[in-house]
């Protein structure tokens, strides 16, 4: 299929598809070309599926549209845009089939696979799918088949399909899934195999070179190296956070700016607040912001300071299924927030229940005293306003009488870190 937004259709729509899920977006002009992550595209292609996972912008369906355009008319291709809508299994492969018509010149391709999806009742993983697979195996080219924002995609049944159509992918077809969370789909497989090309957040954010070329584009700033490193490190090199920046970047100084940059600042919040807080249930929203008063957290110090047990579990499944929340160890004993996800977490707890920040610091100064982290205790009983409390401890500090260990996943102290 050639990469324009007015391909034909194939053979004519079948009911119920909306075809303009069925159109990759057109890449803006403006948009920073990524011709390293092009390269690793290209290299992964001949493997069956390349997943690309990453927290709301960082440019995943952008990459693919560079991608996409870059390969010319030769690339054969089929996309598919989700939706919520598509937590149908029969929505769902609908509006695969007809992205893989419309992306091959075989007319007749799905034509009774599509057929067997309205039949009431029938198992797709035990009719329709095994159909359309032997079908697929015939293609006389390669076939890179896009499911953009997977991330969508909730209902067990449509998981366990698109498992089965990725365990028995045929050679004439390369899956690329784009997702802002860890897909349901059991892939530690194909990882195991070398059949899954994987391009994630280390890879999706922004160099040095990158974060420049934008500023330059946007803006014109006139930026020094130095507060350029300083917003690369304070954004985590997100693209969305270093647009967003230069946005708020117009009319200021550049290195007041950079000094001062939070996730409070209206645009980051707005983007936030938009796009990623809703996507977390009412128990999980109120477990960020409680947690939010936290450099680092595991599970035994989470349940100290909200006041409840799990949090280890919880951690796990917030780590597993959102981007923003990042293990920092091995084991996942530890982790932390995207640092401008941190801030605007603070930012919404002062706002939404301002009494309660001093309560939570003085519940993870007992945890860190119990713990023989001394430091990090008088740390937040200064935060918590027991300034007694910390002179005391400060004291035991100066005395060395305090000999416990600290976990070693634990580094203290600083909010700068190296990436997850």
């Amino acid at each position: 299929m050639r990469f324009t937004p007015d391909s034909p259709n194939v053979g004519g729509t079948p009911s119920g598809v909306v075809r303009t899920k069925l159109l990759a977006p057109v890449p803006r002009s403006e948009q920073v070309p990524r011709p390293r992550l092009i390269e690793q595209l290209d290299a992964g292609s001949d493997r069956k599926l390349t997943l690309i996972g990453a927290p709301v912008g960082y440019g995943k369906t952008t990459l693919l549209t560079q991608w996409l355009r870059s390969q010319g008319p030769n690339l054969h291709f089929a996309w598919v845009s989700l939706d919520e809508q598509d937590n149908d299994p029969v929505r769902l492969w609908r509006h695969v089939i007809e992205a893989l018509r419309q992306g091959t010149p075989e007319e007749a391709l799905g034509a009774d696979v599509l057929v067997g999806l309205g039949v009431l009742g029938a198992n797709l993983i035990e009719t329709a799918l095994p159909m359309l697979i032997n079908e697929l195996t015939k293609l006389p080219h390669r076939v890179v088949l896009v499911l953009d924002d997977y991330h969508l995609i909730r209902q067990k049944a449509c998981h366990e399909t698109v498992a089965f159509f990725v365990e028995h992918l045929p050679e004439t077809i390369h899956l690329v899934i784009s997702t802002r969370s860890k897909p349901a789909l059991g892939l530690g497989h194909l990882r195991a195999r070398g059949e899954m090309n994987e391009i994630r957040i280390e890879q999706l954010a922004f160099s040095e070179k990158e974060a420049a070329s934008l500023l330059k584009e946007e803006s014109e700033l006139n930026i020094s190296r130095a507060d350029l490193a300083a917003l690369l490190e304070r954004t985590e090199g997100w693209p969305a956070g270093i647009y967003l920046a230069t946005l708020s970047m117009r009319g200021k100084d550049p290195h007041a700016f950079v000094e001062s940059l939070r996730g409070s600042s209206h645009y980051i919040v707005d983007l936030l607040a938009e796009e990623v807080l809703p996507t977390f249930s009412e128990e999980q929203r109120d477990f960020l912001l409680r947690t939010s008063v936290l450099e680092k957290m595991s599970g035994s110090l989470c349940d100290e300071v909200v006041g409840m047990e799990g949090s280890g579990k919880l951690l796990r499944e917030l780590g597993y299924s959102n981007l923003f929340v990042v293990p920092i160890d091995e084991e996942g004993g530890w982790y932390r927030y995207h640092q401008l996800f941190s801030d605007f977490l603070l930012y919404e707890l002062k706002n939404i229940l301002p009494k309660l920040e001093p309560i939570l610091h003085g519940r993870a100064s007992a945890w860190f005293e119990r713990e023989g982290q001394l430091e990090e205790a008088v740390r937040h009983a200064i935060a918590a306003g027991e300034f007694e409390r910390a002179g005391q401890l400060s004291r035991v500090i100066g005395t060395g009488t305090c000999s416990r260990a600290r976990p070693r996943a634990w580094s203290g102290g600083s909010r700068r870190y190296p990436k997850g």
